[in-house]
This record gives C-alpha cells, sequence and structure tokens, in this order.
C-alpha cells in the first residue's frame, strides 16, 4: 500500500487504515478474502535506498497472503477479487510452522541467513515462524538478475513475477531466533518483520514483546508494556507490526463491559 497505510485483517475481510494523517482514518473495506487467523501479508518492496544497483526492481504491488499448512506455506496473491483457488506451496524442512511473518528485501540485509550461494543482486523472501517450540528464520532467494530477464522475455506481469520463481524452492530454516524455554512454554500470540529494519517482532502470550535484529542476528531487548487503554478498559493484544515512521502498531480487543 501507499505510505502510512496498514492492512487489518479478520477471518472475513481486509481492510486498509491510514495513519498519515493526524490520527487513523476508520478502516476501509479492500477485499473479502477469507483468510485464518495465521496468515500473514507479505510485500516486496521498490528497490531500497542503499539496496546494490544491480538488484532488480520489482515493480507494481506484489503482495502475497501467506498461511501455514501441514509441511509447508500457502501463496496467494492479495487482489481485490474473492480468494483465489490456486495457491502456490513452498514445502518447509522441520516442524510445520503454526504462525508465518515475512517481507522481502535485498539478500544483502540478511547476509548470516543467506544460504550457500545466494547473491547479492538477488530479492530474497525472509521468513519467521513459531512451531510451538521455537522461531526458525529462513531465506528464500526468489529473483536474481536472470530470473527476472527470463521473466519479462515471458511476458510475466512483474506482480507475478515473485510467484512465478517459487514453484522450485525449498524453505529451509538456517537458524532459530533465541527464545527462553518458559516462554515457548508459555506460547506466542504473533510476530512480525519489518522489512527496511529487517527486525522480527514477536508478541509474547504472556503480553511481553520481543525484538531482534536479523541482519546481525542479534536481540534487541525485551518490554512488558503496560496495556490499559486510557480509559482504564483493559486491552488485549493480538498482533503487532513495526512501521518505519509510525512506529511499533498494537491491535488488540477490550472489554467493553
Amino acid at each position: 500500500g501507499s505510505p502510512g497505510e496498514i492492512l487489518l485483517g479478520n477471518p472475513f475481510s481486509w481492510y486498509v487504515a491510514d495513519f498519515s494523517g493526524r490520527g487513523p482514518s476508520r478502516p476501509k473495506p479492500y477485499t473479502r478474502m477469507r483468510v485464518p487467523r495465521s496468515a500473514a501479508v507479505l510485500c516486496g518492496l521498490e528497490r531500497p535506498r542503499l539496496a546494490p544497483l544491480d538488484l532488480p526492481a520489482v515493480a507494481g504491488p506484489p503482495c502475497h497472503v501467506v498461511t501455514p499448512s501441514r509441511g509447508g506455506l500457502n501463496f496467494h496473491e492479495l487482489t481485490h477479487e474473492p480468494w483465489a483457488r490456486n495457491a502456490t506451496f513452498l514445502p518447509v524442512e522441520g516442524t510445520t510452522w503454526r504462525l508465518v511473518a515475512g517481507a522481502m528485501m535485498p539478500c544483502s540485509f540478511v547476509p548470516a541467513l543467506l544460504p550457500t550461494g545466494a547473491a547479492s543482486g538477488t530479492w530474497c523472501m525472509v521468513l519467521a515462524g513459531w512451531d510451538n517450540r521455537s522461531l526458525p528464520l529462513a531465506v528464500v532467494p526468489v529473483l536474481s538478475q536472470s530470473e527476472d530477464r527470463s521473466a519479462q522475455r515471458q511476458k510475466v506481469p512483474a506482480p507475478n513475477r515473485i510467484l512465478s520463481t517459487l514453484a522450485s524452492r525449498l524453505v529451509r530454516p538456517s537458524l532459530d531466533a533465541p527464545l527462553d524455554a518458559l516462554d515457548a512454554e508459555a506460547g506466542v500470540t504473533a510476530i512480525d518483520l519489518e522489512p527496511t529494519r529487517a527486525r522480527l517482532w514477536v508478541l509474547l502470550a504472556g503480553g511481553d514483546v520481543l525484538a531482534w535484529d536479523i541482519s546481525e542476528v542479534r536481540s534487541l531487548g525485551r518490554w512488558r508494556p503496560q496495556w490499559a487503554l486510557d480509559t482504564g478498559v483493559a486491552f488485549r493484544p493480538l498482533a503487532l507490526c513495526e512501521d518505519a515512521t509510525l512506529g511499533l502498531l498494537v491491535v488488540g480487543s477490550s472489554d467493553l463491559e
């Protein structure tokens, strides 16, 4: 979406809220795609300011809905049309993921996670998961210069070029984000990957928030926010995401009785 626009979803529809003004706007309907709670939206970025010059530009709005399923991940293009029947399936090595977060970024942003042989002038799909025990991290190179040129020759629309190269890929986690055994036992409520700073955010079931810089694979800290609203009503956090301009945004529910 445009700068300041945030996608919000429930099991029945997706909505867009505009945070670019003085305050958030009322969310507007975007698409009536029925998706499970475990789904996440993964969007491709235009060429970032610090990206290598030989990096293919991902034009258009190539956003995809990613949904964990038994043994892998399903990818659907996010459109205004009802939920597409055809999905691109990527097998995941290891335990089935219950939650997923992802972002498209230059492979050079995450050198510590790169698989052997990945080129710097390549777009990578960076994925984080929660499998009820750990937080596996994986990087999947998806669009090199040669693949981008080949897709152009075949007249593949720019938003579809990512999906066209995924069919032969395997999601192979390279390492896990460190997670305390007691935190893992209590569970994870939500995860998010911020693409411009390569930050992984984790909302624990107890309400604490953890963050890592995955470009250097180091912890950024742990926080215990006071979730009570100004009105004194209890607030239960359900999802979070970081915006490079607005900071950390949290969505939740409250008991108004």
